[in-house]
C-alpha cells in the first residue's frame, strides 16, 4: 500500500472561492504560500488547495487573503493534453478534507481563537 499524506502551514494568497461541481457538490479553492529557507536562500512556494467540506458557506468568510492555515492533505495530479499545442500537461494540487484544515493567525499575527483552550474556558482553535 502506498502513502499519500502530508502537512503544511502557509498563508492564503487571495480570498477563497466556492466552486460548485455539476453534481451540485461544493468545494472551496484557494492558494497558499509557504516560505522555506533563510537569508539569501529564502523562497516562497505556492500551492493550489481544494477543500472538501459540507460547510463551505460557513468557512468561506474565514478564508481571506493573508490568513495563516495548517492543512493535512493528499496529493492529486491532474493530467490533460493542451488543445492548441498537443502537449501533455500536468498539475499537482492538494486535496484537504473536512478535518484537515486548521485556522491559525491573521496577517497581523493576531490569533483569532485561543490556542490553549482550557485556561480561559474558551474552545480551542477550530479544526474543520
Amino acid at each position: 500500500m502506498d502513502y499519500n499524506n502530508g502537512g503544511l502551514i502557509g498563508r492564503l494568497t487571495a480570498d477563497a472561492v466556492i466552486k460548485v461541481l455539476p453534481t451540485g457538490t461544493q468545494c472551496i479553492e484557494f492558494s497558499i504560500a509557504n516560505n522555506t529557507g533563510y537569508g539569501d536562500s529564502a523562497k516562497a512556494n505556492f500551492f493550489d488547495v481544494t477543500f472538501w467540506a459540507k460547510n463551505c458557506e460557513t468557512m468561506k468568510p474565514m478564508l481571506k487573503k493573508g490568513k495563516q492555515v495548517a492543512i493535512n492533505y493528499t496529493l492529486v495530479q491532474d493530467r490533460w493534453t493542451d488543445k492548441t499545442t498537443g502537449q501533455n500537461k500536468s498539475k499537482v494540487k492538494l486535496n484537504v478534507y473536512s478535518t484537515g484544515l486548521q485556522l491559525l493567525s491573521d496577517p497581523s499575527g493576531d490569533t483569532p481563537y485561543p490556542t490553549g483552550g482550557s485556561k480561559s474556558g474558551a474552545d480551542p482553535m477550530p479544526v474543520f
